[in-house]
């Protein structure tokens, strides 16, 4: 049966209208970086100083618990714009950045304690790589093992980035791999305009062989917006002024890294 040019034609559009919407989605919270995708090389700097791991009591038992949510959060006593939501909290997915009018901006956190970064070297290979989970963990040192309430920023197996360990979950009372030291969180400026703000795409630039740049086996901490995807990012707006690469490379933002020393 011969198939008419014009329904040939049309499935080829279809095909290329999925793909390019597809590439136009930009990369998931808790996506490690590839060698072959398309922000390889953004040029990151560090977020602003005294950026760590917070969480709102959003009530019940005091304390850090199972109904809490986590934020990568920018220095004050409360949910600021342009916070990292670790994890999700109402229509409010995990990877997506507080704005001014949310309804958890203005609350009220509290640090988290002990927290730092680690990953499970589930394959032997001694080393951190792409197969690896990565999660915040709290109570550290000394405890180096995940624990109750500790959050994935990767997925594994089922559970999604942006989840909470549970008792007898498969991750569950596992080893960590050995320490990073400091773990570096780092944005793109994807607009150019030379600060941290709703636009800008924020990493794990972890492991630190390519310091300054995003590096393979990276991981996303925030959701990246169509906008923000590879055929844009390294576009940014014009006549905007860009961010000295040289000056703010210095300016270090880290969060410690589990660590058995």
């Amino acid at each position: 049966m011969r198939v008419s040019a014009k329904i040939f034609i049309s499935a080829i559009g279809l095909i290329i209208l999925f793909l390019a919407s597809d590439a136009a989605s930009g990369y998931d919270f808790g996506t490690k970086v590839m060698p072959s995708d398309t922000d390889i090389g953004r040029p990151l700097f560090s977020m602003p100083a005294g950026t760590t791991i917070f969480y709102w009591d959003t009530g019940g038992i005091p304390g850090y618990d199972e109904n809490d949510v986590m934020y990568l959060h920018t220095p004050s006593a409360y949910v600021n714009a342009n916070d990292v939501r670790l994890t999700p909290v109402g229509t409010y997915p995990a990877g997506s950045k507080v704005t001014m009018q949310d309804k958890d901006v203005g609350m009220p956190l509290i640090p988290l304690p002990g927290a730092s970064i680690g990953y499970l070297n589930l394959y032997g290979s001694g080393t951190y790589d792409f197969s690896d989970p990565v999660y915040v963990h709290q109570n550290s040192p000394p405890i180096l093992i995940t624990i109750l309430n500790d959050v994935r920023l990767t997925n594994i197996n089922n559970y999604m980035a942006g989840t909470k360990v549970h008792n007898f979950d498969q991750d569950f009372n596992k080893l960590f791999g050995l320490g990073w030291g400091p773990v570096p969180i780092k944005f793109f400026d994807v607009n150019g305009n030379g600060i941290y703000d709703d636009q800008d795409d924020v990493y794990l630039n972890v492991p630190t062989g390519v310091p300054g740049i995003v590096s393979v086996n990276n991981v996303r901490i925030s959701q990246q917006s169509p906008s923000n995807d590879g055929t844009a990012q390294n576009n940014p707006v014009p006549n905007k002024p860009q961010i000295d690469v040289t000056a703010k490379s210095s300016m270090e933002t880290a969060i410690p890294g589990v660590t058995s020393s």
